[in-house]
């Protein structure tokens, strides 16, 4: 796998996911109203969650070394996961949900990647994609009534909302993957294939393409 060329700016960046989530979230209910406030609370709650399971896990596979990149991580992990139910899962959902997704995430980007050998070096899949399906269907579990009136989860009543959100992920994950098929041949056909040689990135994005270096990895 490939490392961040910083530590220190990879945990910026991720702080600044973390604080502009609560935009995200919170700003999709278009109202500064108690759903917003919630989808504030539950963002941030999910996150901290998200962390730690990356972190616990990471810990008692890795020999006790937990990392801050797999801290960070599960944090977005977290982030992820809490996106689609933001607007209707009460804390204690967000506390499943994010610590689940910090878990999915995980083994989504160390062992499904290392099992299939798919090229990820973003880990979209195994983040965005993995952990943002685990949330949307837990949304199914966990929406609470109370929090957004007349959608209720499994836990409150209604089972049959478990199985509209697997239809939703089924529905949204084979359009993401015939698009984006389309989308990356017409991209290949216009500007040649889309993935770099092996001298490229061995020496560097940033030098192939602007002969600049960015970083210094020896540093």
């Amino acid at each position: 796998s490939v490392r961040p060329a910083s530590v220190k700016l990879m945990i910026l960046g991720s702080a600044l996911l973390w604080f502009g989530w609560f935009g995200f979230n919170g700003g999709s209910q278009l109202a500064a109203d108690g759903i917003a406030a919630n989808a504030l609370l539950v963002t941030n709650v999910a996150a901290a969650c998200g962390g730690l399971g990356w972190l616990f896990i990471e810990w008692f596979s890795t020999n006790s070394k937990p990392t801050l990149i797999g801290s960070a991580s599960g944090v977005i992990s977290g982030l992820v996961g809490i996106t689609p139910a933001a607007g209707f899962v009460d804390v204690s959902g967000a506390l499943v949900i994010g610590f689940g997704s910090g878990i999915v995430g995980y083994l989504g980007v160390v062992k499904l990647k290392q099992w299939l050998g798919y090229d990820d070096t973003l880990d979209v899949f195994g983040i965005h994609g993995l952990a943002g399906a685990f949330g949307a269907i837990m949304t199914g579990i966990f929406a609470n009534p109370m929090i957004n009136e007349g959608n209720s989860g499994l836990l409150y009543g209604n089972p049959n909302q478990v199985w509209i959100q697997i239809q939703a992920v089924i529905a949204v994950s084979l359009y993401s993957a015939i698009a984006t098929f389309i989308i990356y041949k017409i991209i290949s056909l216009i500007f040649g294939p889309g993935r770099i040689t092996e001298e490229e990135e061995k020496d560097g994005m940033d030098m192939a393409y602007h002969g600049e270096k960015g970083f210094d990895i020896s540093d």
